[in-house]
C-alpha cells in the first residue's frame, strides 16, 4: 500500500506557510519595482480621427462596362491599400509634415516624413466594414508623449488624406472628360459627314428609303454595326487607359516589368468570344427572360471571372507588393486587362454576326445595298455621339457629387489620459507576478534546501510520523525542572508531554507492554528527559521500568537524585540481583534502574550473552520497559540493543538538521530491521511550537492520522 495516493495539497500549504516570508518579500519587492517602473515610464497620449471611405464602381475611368455587369472594387483590398497610403506614400507624409511644422513653436517639435510615419498608425474597422459592401471605416490615429501633438498630427493628417483623395479624384475626372470631350468632337465631325453623304445621295438618285421595300435586312446590320462601332470605342477607350497605367508605371517605378501591348489568346478567350455569339443570336430569337438566353448570360459571367482569377494567378508571382502605390497601379492594371479581354471577346462576336450580313446584302440590288450601307453609317455615328454625350455627363455628375471622397466622421480630441498607464492594472498585475516569482522561489528552496524545519519536513524525510513536540524553553530552566511532577514546570510543557505520553500509547497501537527504546540523532537533544516524563505518564495504569543505557554520559540518576553506584552494567555483567540496582521513583509507581559504573566499553557490555536474559527478566517482572539509550550516531551498540527490543522512538532538534543525515541514520534501523514507531521534535522554537503545537486536545485524533503509517510503515515489521 502506498504512503499517499493523488496530491496532498497540504505538503503545497504547508510549503506556503514555511516561505511565507520569501513570498510576501517577493510580492512587495516586484509591486515596489512596477510601480517605480510606472513612474518612470514615459506616458504616450492617444488621439484618434474617423474616416469613412465611400467604394467607388471599379470602371475604366467612370467609363460602363458594355459586358452588361458592373463589377465593383474589392472593399477589404481597397481599404487595405487606402492604409498603406497613409502609412508609407511620401507625397502625402511631406505635406502633413509641412503643415505641422507651421505649429512647430507652438507643439515645441519639428516634423520629417518619417518622423510623421511613426507617430501614426491606421487600421480598418472590420466590424463596421463588413456591414456595408459600399462604405469602409478607416481608425487613423497618433501617439505621442505630448497630448497636442498627437491631437494635431491625426488631425493634419486626416485633412492632407482628404485632401489627397480630393486631388486624385480630380484629376482621374479631368483626364477621363479631356479624353471623353475629345471622342466627342471626332464622333460629331463623323456624324455630321456621314448625314451630308446620305443627303446628297438621296438628292442625286433620287431614292426614298420608304419605297425601297420593307429594309429589314438592313436596320438589323444597322444595330450590329452601331453596337459594334460602340464596343470598338470602349475597346479604345480601355487601350487608352492602360496605356496611362503602362506610362505611370514606368514613370514611378522605372526598373518594374515591361507590360506586353497585346493579350495573349488562349482557349478561354475563343470560348468567350463563341458565347457572346451565341448569346446575340439567341437575342433575335428570345427575349431577355428566356431561359436560353439566362443560360448563356450566367455561362459568360463564369467564364469572366474563370479568366480574371487565372489572370490574377498569372501575375501573382511577377509583381512586388511592397509600395502602396505599385500595389494600386498593378490592381488597375489588371482590372483594365479583364475590361479589355471582354471587349474584344464581344467585338470579335459582333464582327463574326456582320460576316454573315454582309453575304445576304451581296445578293440584294446595289442601290439599296449603297443606301443601306449610308443609313447604317448614320446610326452607327449616332449612337456613337450619344454614347460619348451620355459619358460626359456622368462625368460632370460625379464632380458635382464628389463620389469616392473621404469623410470625417469623427475628428481627433485632445486626449487627456495616457494609454501606457494604468494604476489598478499595474498594481493587479504586479501583485499576480510577485506571487508566481514568490511562489516559484519557495517551491524552488523547498525542494533544493538539505535543511529539515518542523514537523513536516521531519515526517517526509524519515518517513515516521511525528508523535509529539516539546518546547524550547527560555534561559533558566534546568533540564531537571521539566519534569512534570515538578512545581516549576509550566502548563504547556505538561500539556505537551500528556500529547506526547497519549500519542506515544496510540504509535504502539494501545499494547503498552515488552520493552522500548527512546535515542536520539546527536547530544544534548532531550533524549533523557523525555525518557523520564514518558515513564512516569505510562505509570499510572502499567507497571514501568526506566532504564538508563547510556553508559558514556549517564545522567538519569541526576534528575531523581540518586547514586550511579550499581546499575544496568553490573546486573549484565556480574549478574547482580535485580533488586539492588533498582529504585524507585518518589513511591509514584515506577522503577529506575541506574546504568551503573562501567569499566568497559558499551559495544562489549551491549555484546554479553547475558543481555537478553536480562531483558527477557526485566520483560517478566514489568508491563513496560524504557531504554534511555545514547545518540546512535555516536554509539553503534544502540543497534546492539535495540535488536533485542520491540522498536524505540527517536528525539530530533529540528533547527539546522540535514535532510541527508537524517535520512543515513535512519538508514541503519532499517538495515537492522529494527521498528521505528515514531519520532519526538524536541526543543523547537516557540514561532515553531506555536505552529504546530495546539494543546494537547488536538492530538487525540492523532490516532486516526498515524493509521496510515502503521498499516504501509516499513520500519515496522
Amino acid at each position: 500500500m502506498e504512503l499517499q495516493k493523488g496530491v496532498d495539497f497540504k505538503e503545497y500549504i504547508y510549503v506556503l506557510q514555511k516561505w511565507k516570508g520569501v513570498i510576501i518579500g517577493s510580492l512587495v519587492l516586484v509591486t515596489l519595482i512596477s510601480f517605480l517602473a510606472d513612474l518612470k515610464k514615459t506616458p504616450l497620449y492617444k488621439s484618434e480621427v474617423v474616416l469613412l471611405i465611400e467604394s467607388t464602381p471599379k470602371r475604366d475611368t467612370y467609363l460602363e462596362d458594355v459586358s452588361g455587369i458592373s463589377y465593383y472594387e474589392d472593399k477589404s483590398q481597397d481599404l487595405k491599400t487606402q492604409v498603406q497610403i497613409i502609412k508609407t506614400d511620401e507625397e502625402l507624409l511631406q505635406k502633413a509634415a509641412e503643415k505641422l511644422n507651421n505649429y512647430s513653436i507652438k507643439l515645441r517639435t519639428k516634423f520629417t516624413p518619417s518622423k510623421v510615419s511613426k507617430l501614426i498608425n491606421a487600421e480598418v474597422d472590420e466590424r463596421v466594414s463588413l456591414r456595408d459592401s459600399r462604405t469602409g471605416i478607416i481608425r487613423l490615429s497618433a501617439l505621442s508623449d505630448k497630448p497636442i501633438v498627437a491631437k494635431y498630427v491625426a488631425r493634419i493628417v486626416a485633412d492632407t488624406f482628404v485632401e489627397y483623395k480630393k486631388q486624385n479624384n480630380e484629376k482621374k475626372l479631368i483626364e477621363a472628360k479631356k479624353f471623353i470631350e475629345k471622342q466627342l468632337a471626332i464622333a460629331e465631325k463623323n456624324l455630321e459627314n456621314s448625314e451630308d453623304i446620305l443627303a446628297k445621295y438621296q438628292e442625286g438618285e433620287e431614292v426614298n428609303i420608304q419605297n425601297e421595300g420593307n429594309g429589314r435586312p438592313y436596320f438589323s446590320e444597322m444595330q450590329l454595326e452601331t453596337e459594334k462601332s460602340k464596343v470598338k470605342a470602349e475597346l479604345i477607350s480601355a487601350k487608352a487607359r492602360r496605356e496611362k497605367i503602362k506610362t505611370d508605371l514606368q514613370k514611378l517605378f522605372p526598373s518594374s516589368i515591361k507590360i506586353e501591348d497585346e493579350l495573349k489568346s488562349d482557349d478561354l478567350n475563343k470560348q468567350l468570344t463563341s458565347l457572346e455569339v451565341q448569346l446575340m443570336n439567341a437575342k433575335t430569337l428570345y427575349t431577355s427572360n428566356n431561359p436560353e438566353v439566362k443560360r448563356l448570360e450566367t455561362q459568360i459571367s463564369l467564364l469572366k471571372e474563370e479568366i480574371k482569377e487565372k489572370m490574377q494567378k498569372d501575375h501573382k508571382g511577377e509583381y512586388l507588393m511592397s509600395d502602396s502605390k505599385y500595389e494600386k497601379l498593378i490592381n488597375d492594371l489588371q482590372d483594365v486587362e479583364m475590361t479589355i479581354i471582354s471587349l474584344q471577346a464581344k467585338y470579335d462576336a459582333l464582327k463574326s454576326d456582320l460576316g454573315l450580313y454582309n453575304k445576304v446584302l451581296k445578293k440584294l440590288p446595289e442601290k439599296r445595298i449603297i443606301l443601306g450601307r449610308l443609313q447604317r453609317n448614320v446610326e452607327v455615328n449616332k449612337n456613337v455621339y450619344m454614347v460619348l454625350r451620355e459619358k460626359l455627363e456622368e462625368i460632370k455628375i460625379a464632380a458635382s457629387m464628389n463620389l469616392g471622397e473621404v469623410k470625417i466622421l469623427k475628428n481627433a480630441k485632445l486626449p487627456l489620459k495616457p494609454v501606457n498607464k494604468n494604476q489598478f492594472l499595474t498594481f493587479f498585475l504586479s501583485i499576480i507576478l510577485g506571487l508566481v516569482v514568490g511562489i516559484t522561489i519557495a517551491f524552488i528552496l523547498e525542494y533544493t534546501s538539505d535543511t529539515v524545519e518542523g514537523e513536516h519536513d521531519i515526517e517526509e524525510t524519515l518517513k515516521v510520523p511525528v508523535v509529539g513536540t516539546i518546547p524550547l524553553m527560555k534561559n533558566g530552566f534546568k533540564e531537571n525542572s521539566l519534569l512534570i511532577d515538578s512545581k516549576e514546570v509550566p502548563k504547556s510543557i505538561t500539556e505537551s508531554f500528556t500529547s506526547l505520553a497519549i500519542n506515544f500509547k496510540f504509535s504502539l497501537k494501545n499494547e503498552l507492554k515488552g520493552s522500548y527504546f527512546i535515542s536520539s540523532f546527536f547530544p544534548q537533544e532531550g533524549k533523557s528527559i523525555i525518557s523520564a516524563n514518558i515513564a512516569g505518564l505510562l505509570s499510572q495504569n502499567k507497571k514501568v521500568l526506566l532504564v538508563d543505557a547510556d553508559f558514556r554520559n549517564p545522567t538519569l540518576h541526576k534528575f531523581f537524585n540518586f547514586q550511579n553506584d550499581v546499575g544496568f552494567s553490573d546486573i549484565i555483567l556480574n549478574g547482580s540481583n535485580l533488586a539492588k540496582p533498582i529504585k524507585e521513583v518518589n513511591k509514584s509507581g515506577w522503577d529506575f534502574l541506574p546504568a551503573g559504573k562501567c569499566y568497559v566499553s558499551g559495544y562489549k557490555l551491549m555484546s554479553s550473552k547475558n543481555l537478553k536474559s536480562t531483558i527477557d527478566k526485566f520483560e517478566s517482572e514489568y508491563d513496560l520497559v524504557i531504554f534511555d539509550t545514547p545518540p546512535f550516531l555516536l554509539a553503534p551498540d544502540v543497534f546492539l540493543l535495540a535488536s533485542y527490543l520491540k522498536g524505540g522512538f527517536l528525539v530530533v532538534v529540528p533547527i539546522g538538521v540535514k535532510r541527508k543525515m537524517l535520512k543515513s541514520g535512519i538508514k541503519n534501523f532499517m538495515k537492522a530491521n529494527i521498528n521505528i514507531f515514531g519520532v519526538i521534535l524536541n526543543k523547537v522554537p516557540i514561532t515553531e511550537y506555536g505552529r504546530y503545537y495546539y494543546g494537547y486536545g488536538i492530538n487525540y485524533y492523532y490516532k486516526e492520522y498515524y493509521s496510515k503509517y502503521y498499516e504501509s510503515n516499513k520500519y515496522i515489521s
